[in-house]
């Protein structure tokens, strides 16, 4: 395998990139149409429903990203068919049986209490169907997308359905008027036609029947690494639940809500992520212990982190209240350190390659299950206490664990060093910034005049960074 160059790199990021800014931008537009008709305590049913059934996507994946990653590429064409077909047929089986115990638990009140009967059978049927569709694209598609290096059929379906289920919610909302089923109904017809995309896309690597060797495979290998999924699904839940439990059912809307303006950069960090993360696989078998494509591409991606952090210190609440006509105004603090977390949630880029790339998978989901037990330990203690907040602390605690642990093996190791200095600085950065604006808010004016001298600084420290980032677009030519 060749490796490639920046310039096939840039172009991949760029086409995995553009969904990501899509993603973003048009539920940003949409919100104050959304919150114009829903309103916080709509978001959190909303939440606590799907904390319930994704679960069920964590079961049925059966760490389908692990088992692809590290197979694919090594089989021959027939058992590339052998391996999708029975990753499908066994996680559809997987997930009919979930959906049949859930819905009975549902009927039997024991689950989603905080739900009236008939908001949480109708809810959890539509949810269940929602996941079931998903499935194939989530599981399957995506992964062998990344792999075969096809960004731009992943730029164009994502594009398009995302355009689709923002036309869809708005039909439901404003012309069919189901309020909160809105945001339930318009996730499953969305994923039903991905479902659709991901079977025609799939259609050279299915077969009618399954092998035995690949279910024994899936399910022992597969069961190991879903276990932190599962772990993680729970402790989703139990985050949830405790919000809506000790702060209310709208306060759980406001959390979700805090983490919607970190979403263009999450997706964004996964999608060019996902344009390296071949390469980096290649550097960890190839012992290059510099991996410097993918640090080249890691350190921009934490300065433009750094960046969206202080803008958002600057102006992210007169942002929040414009577009959500101050419903959802107190999320802002919460929305200012899901950007600290973020960056903390993407280091160690070169030692999780290692991980992947040389069989430790099932050292990471063991480092990975004590990381989150350690995060939902948190999460119990402190929500009940100081609310909302008490989940950031936790997931802090989780991410700080599991990258030290991660570091600590490959050094002793493979004496792998750690290259995160421009992750570490952006959380000293954003933590100084946010807290010298905050400490000052009552003065008029001073957030900004903090938050505008703050980008300044950073922008002339990371000047090399930035002009990485003018590099992505191409210059005019002359007319002369």
């Amino acid at each position: 395998m060749a490796h490639p160059t920046m310039k096939s790199l840039k172009t991949q990021s760029l086409l995995y990139f553009l969904p990501s800014v899509f993603n973003w931008t048009l539920p940003l537009v949409m919100l104050p149409i959304t919150t114009l008709i829903l309103n916080p305590d709509d978001f959190g049913k909303y939440a606590l429903v799907t904390a319930v059934t994704t679960f069920g996507t964590a079961l049925a994946s059966l760490a389908s990203g692990y088992i692809i990653f590290n197979n694919y590429s090594a089989i021959d064409h027939k058992n590339r068919q052998w391996m999708i077909s029975t990753m499908l047929v066994v996680g559809m089986i997987i997930l009919l049986v979930f959906a049949s115990i859930v819905g009975m638990l549902s009927l039997l009140s024991v689950i989603l209490t905080e739900l009236l009967p008939q908001e949480r059978s109708l809810y959890l049927g539509i949810s269940l169907l929602s996941i079931i569709f998903s499935f194939p694209w989530t599981a399957l598609s995506n992964n062998i997308i990344t792999l075969e290096q096809n960004a731009e059929i992943f730029s164009k379906v994502t594009i398009v359905l995302t355009l689709l289920h923002a036309l869809i919610l708005i039909f439901l909302l404003l012309v069919a008027r189901f309020k909160t089923m809105s945001l339930f109904l318009a996730d499953a017809i969305t994923n039903f036609f991905y479902c659709v995309i991901s079977l025609v896309l799939l259609k050279s690597l299915l077969r009618p029947d399954i092998s035995k060797h690949w279910l024994k495979k899936i399910l022992i290998d597969g069961f190991v690494m879903t276990i932190p999924n599962l772990v993680a699904s729970v402790q989703s839940y139990i985050e949830r639940v405790f919000i809506s439990k000790y702060a209310g059912m709208d306060q759980l809307g406001i959390y979700m809500h805090s983490k919607r303006y970190v979403t263009i950069l999450g997706p964004a960090m996964k999608s060019v992520g996902r344009s390296v993360w071949p390469q980096t696989l290649q550097y960890a078998r190839e012992n290059n212990r510099t991996f410097p494509i993918t640090m080249q591409t890691w350190n921009l991606l934490y300065s433009i982190i750094t960046i969206a952090g202080i803008a958002f210190i600057t102006f992210g609440k007169e942002f929040i209240a414009l577009l959500t006509h101050n419903k959802f105004t107190s999320a802002y603090m919460l929305a200012v350190l899901w950007f600290i977390h973020l960056l903390c949630q993407n280091m160690q880029q070169p030692q999780l390659g290692i991980l992947y790339g040389r069989g430790h998978g099932k050292l990471y989901s063991n480092m990975h299950l004590a990381a989150l037990c350690l995060s939902m330990m948190g999460i119990i203690l402190t929500v009940p206490h100081i609310g909302p907040i008490g989940v950031f602390v936790s997931f802090m605690i989780q991410e700080l664990f599991f990258r030290f642990s991660i570091t600590l093996f490959c050094w002793k190791k493979y004496a792998q060093p750690s290259f995160d200095y421009w992750a570490w600085l952006g959380l000293f950065w954003l933590s100084i910034t946010f807290t010298l604006c905050t400490h000052f808010n009552n003065i008029t004016g001073a957030r900004f005049g903090i938050g505008g001298l703050s980008m300044a600084l950073y922008c002339l420290v990371a000047r090399r960074h930035l002009n990485q980032i003018l590099k992505l677009f191409p210059a005019r030519k002359s007319k002369v």
